[in-house]
């Protein structure tokens, strides 16, 4: 299967503006800590396109994201949520 954007909030108006934060993820068991200590830190997260890249084909790794992912998407200027579909 082809990779493609699960989630895609980024809009033309805005997506030359700011910056952007890549994590890429292919484990599942990283997918609470991480997030939780993203939401520690102190960052400009409306000026942040958040591009969360997951490396697998893993269907709970991405649903585990998306969750993740829609709690947090309000407080940065996008995020987008990329799935590669390759194989482990």
């Amino acid at each position: 299967m082809e990779g493609k954007f699960l989630i895609n909030n980024v809009e033309r108006v805005n997506k030359d503006l700011g910056v952007t934060l890549v994590c890429c993820f292919s484990r599942t068991i990283f997918v609470p800590f991480f997030f939780k200590a993203l939401k520690q830190m102190d960052l400009p997260r409306k000026d942040i396109h958040l591009l969360v890249y997951d490396n697998t084909k893993n269907e709970e790794l991405a649903k585990s994201l998306k969750t993740e992912i829609q709690r947090i998407t309000p407080s940065y200027k996008s995020v987008r949520l990329y799935k590669s579909y390759l194989p482990p």
